[in-house]
């Protein structure tokens, strides 16, 4: 009864104390890690076989019922939404240049995206893999954060730690009816390899590679080496397997020194190895591409007018941005790409705007502690809350505006949540789990892969919880603010 609610409810002392040392055993054995950061060490450089622990939670968090079913019922929906989007030239004519006038990174991607476009290269295949994120407000129910189309990050720990919680739970003393009806089916990388497969065979290219892209110093590479596995055992398994060549991990610089285009085919070859996919796991932040010689952004043109499958492409990076989903918000605009089904995926909206609409104003004079300003940026780290935002929207221009998104806060629920965590050694009682008041943000994976407009395959593939404490509006796994944590449905 103590776990029908919240299963961390009822855990004594010494109970915690015994199931905080299975669970850190069972996360390494699991491979729920992060490589150790240079950062922390007085070289500035980790050893390369230096790991830690990823910050995880000692039981999974309690999540409605109903409102994950709605969660993962929407997720085909937005695959589809955002694919017909991305294929949408004049609505992106339309949303992006506004933005892009006075953001220099979302203007250099435009300003490839539409070169690429008058070369007559030519991405038919595509293949997402994405996440929508969500909170659950005290008041209104499930509500979208936002949605990812670019290194939807955390699908193979997320698959990992349902194994460990699964274990945890069960020597917790729940029964194996109980976990049967609370704990969820979680297998996001595996659906994510399936996913690779399909879209492999569609290139045809048997002998070509799959090459991710990756950071000099990828902290989160077991995450990604999880994936490569599911990668391998779904063309294992499937009924006619093509024995994919090479699995090949590649930064910037790296591309920029072996990659070569062959003009009359469009081929991206890496060194002698033509590569059928290019999967970015890098390249969504402006600091990716701050090298002053531009290395960067030349070996990303290259491989964009290649024929290879992007994931995600130009047009998919573009979808993402804040922009679109603020014009998705309009009245009408959900409705013309998902014709009969757009209330489903409406209802999920919460009041957003650009910064430069006659709303944003109106709303921010009412009470600008209920909204927070985005810029058209992924990952962690670059919103603005409460205050902050009447201050620094002031110094802002109307063209500058343009470039920003007001959106209303989400005041999700909160619940006690038990924390591991790598550093916890120099906390007064490393034994025990940190007991916080947490909230946590959903996020559903998604799998699309499509030909033109035809896609082949369209559905959910899994969930993630990361929580973090409810006093604190940073948030990001590898910072330490949030742990990975998977539902537990009540």
């Amino acid at each position: 009864q103590q776990h029908r609610r919240n299963p961390s409810s009822g855990l004594t002392g010494s109970q915690q104390v015994r199931l905080s040392s299975l669970a850190r055993d069972l996360a390494c054995m699991n491979g729920l890690l992060l490589k150790d950061n240079p950062a922390s060490s007085s070289s500035g450089s980790a050893a390369p076989d230096r790991c830690m622990m990823a910050p995880i939670t000692l039981v999974p968090s309690s999540f409605s019922k109903e409102a994950f079913n709605q969660a993962v019922e929407l997720q085909a929906l937005f695959n589809s939404l955002y694919h017909r989007v991305s294929r949408d030239h004049n609505f992106l004519c339309r949303v992006i240049p506004p933005a892009a006038e006075s953001d220099s990174f979302l203007s250099a991607l435009w300003d490839m995206y539409q070169t690429v476009r008058q070369s007559g290269a030519d991405q038919p295949i595509t293949l997402a893999l994405n996440r929508a994120d969500y909170m659950l407000d005290e008041e209104a129910g499930l509500k979208q954060v936002e949605i990812n189309l670019m290194a939807s990050s955390f699908g193979g720990l997320a698959q990992r730690l349902s194994t460990v919680h699964r274990q945890v739970m069960s020597a917790a003393g729940v029964s194996e009816r109980q976990l049967a009806h609370r704990l969820p089916d979680n297998r996001p990388a595996e659906t994510f390899g399936e996913a690779f497969i399909q879209a492999f065979k569609l290139y045809g290219r048997p002998e070509a590679a799959i090459l991710f892209v990756v950071s000099p110093d990828e902290r989160n590479i077991f995450d990604q080496r999880t994936l490569e596995a599911e990668i391998y055992a779904a063309d294992a398994s499937s009924d006619s397997p093509v024995h994919v060549p090479q699995i090949l991990r590649r930064s910037f610089d790296q591309i920029a020194s072996s990659a070569r285009l062959e003009e009359s085919s469009g081929r991206l070859y890496l060194a002698d190895q033509e590569v059928a996919i290019v999967y970015y796991r890098h390249g969504y932040s402006p600091d990716h591409f701050s090298d002053p010689a531009g290395v960067a952004w030349s070996a990303k043109l290259l491989m964009e007018r290649s024929r290879a499958i992007k994931c995600p492409s130009l047009a998919y990076m573009l979808a993402n941005t804040k922009a679109v989903q603020a014009a998705l918000c309009e009245p009408g605009a959900v409705a013309r790409y998902l014709p009969g089904k757009s209330a489903k995926v409406e209802a999920t909206f919460v009041d957003q705007c650009v910064l430069s609409d006659s709303r944003a104003h109106r709303w921010l004079l009412a009470d600008p502690e209920d909204f927070v300003l985005k810029p058209q940026r992924e990952g962690g780290g670059n919103n603005i809350y409460g205050r902050d935002v009447v201050d620094f929207a002031s110094r802002l221009t109307t063209r500058q505006s343009a470039a920003y998104i007001l959106m209303r806060r989400i005041r999700p629920q909160q619940q006690v949540s038990l924390m591991l965590k790598a550093d916890q050694r120099l906390s007064r009682r490393p034994e025990m789990p940190l007991c916080v008041s947490a909230i946590s943000e959903l996020g559903i994976y998604g799998a699309l892969v499509a030909k033109n407009n035809s896609e082949r395959l369209n559905c959910s593939a899994g969930h993630v919880l990361r929580t973090k404490s409810a006093f604190t509006d940073e948030g990001g796994v590898a910072t330490g603010f949030s742990c990975i944590d998977t539902v537990y449905l009540v």
